[in-house]
C-alpha cells in the first residue's frame, strides 16, 4: 500500500515520532474509534473546526476516511492517525500537495485528554522533517484562527514563522474569522536535490 509520489518519492505508512507517539495512515477500519473520539470531544473541537458539526454517524466518518485514503493513493494528500501509547489521539493531515510548487498545508486536531503533552508539536515537527527531507517539499503552511491560541503556539513551537493574517478567510459559527498564516520552508535548491 505504498503510494508513489512525484519525483519517485514514497511516503511511509507508519512514522515513529518517539517511543510513545506514532503516526499511521488513517484507515476506514478505524472509523469506530475515530468517530467515538470526535463525538466525545465535539464541544472541545467544534470551537475551531467547523466540520465537527457535520459528522452525522460512524458511516460518515468511514466515508471521510475512504476519501482520504483515495487522496493518499492518488498522491494528492495524506491523513495520519496519531497514536499515543497505542490509543488514537487525533489526526494530522497534509490537505493537498501542490507538487509543481513543492508545497502543502497542514491541518490537525487532538482529543482534549491528550492536550498539553507535546504530542502534536512533536508530530508536526516529525512530519515536516519527513516532507522536506524525504518528499522534497520546499514549503509547508499552517493556518489557524487568529484567536486560536493553542494552534498559534503549536505552530511556533514546531518552528513555523508568522507570515501575516488572511482576513475573513473562514466562516465559522455564523461569522468570518481571520486566519493566521505560518510557514516553514527550505532553500529551493536544497529541495530540488532531494
Amino acid at each position: 500500500m505504498i503510494a508513489v509520489f512525484p519525483f519517485n518519492k514514497q511516503i511511509p505508512i507508519i512514522v515513529d515520532v518517539d517511543k510513545d507517539i506514532s503516526l499511521s495512515i488513517s484507515m476506514p477500519v478505524n472509523a469506530p474509534e475515530i468517530h467515538a473520539t470526535v463525538l466525545a470531544n465535539s464541544e472541545f473541537l467544534s470551537r475551531w473546526l467547523p466540520w465537527v458539526k457535520d459528522i452525522e454517524n460512524e458511516a460518515s466518518t468511514r466515508v471521510f476516511l475512504e476519501e482520504e485514503l483515495e487522496k493518499f493513493h492518488a498522491a494528492c494528500g495524506v491523513t495520519y492517525a496519531i497514536w499515543y501509547q497505542g490509543v488514537f489521539a487525533g489526526h494530522l493531515s497534509c490537505h493537498e500537495f501542490d507538487w509543481p510548487n513543492r508545497a502543502t498545508s497542514l491541518g490537525y486536531w487532538l482529543a482534549e485528554q491528550f492536550s498539553h503533552r507535546g504530542i502534536m508539536t512533536k508530530s508536526v515537527r516529525r512530519l515536516a522533517d519527513l516532507l522536506f527531507n524525504d518528499l522534497g517539499l520546499a514549503r509547508i503552511e499552517i493556518r489557524c484562527g487568529e484567536n486560536n491560541i493553542r494552534s498559534k503556539l503549536l505552530a511556533e513551537r514546531a518552528g513555523f514563522m508568522s507570515e501575516g493574517i488572511s482576513e475573513k478567510k473562514e466562516f465559522i459559527h455564523g461569522r468570518f474569522e481571520n486566519l493566521l498564516v505560518y510557514s516553514r520552508f527550505v532553500d529551493a535548491e536544497a529541495a530540488k536535490n532531494v
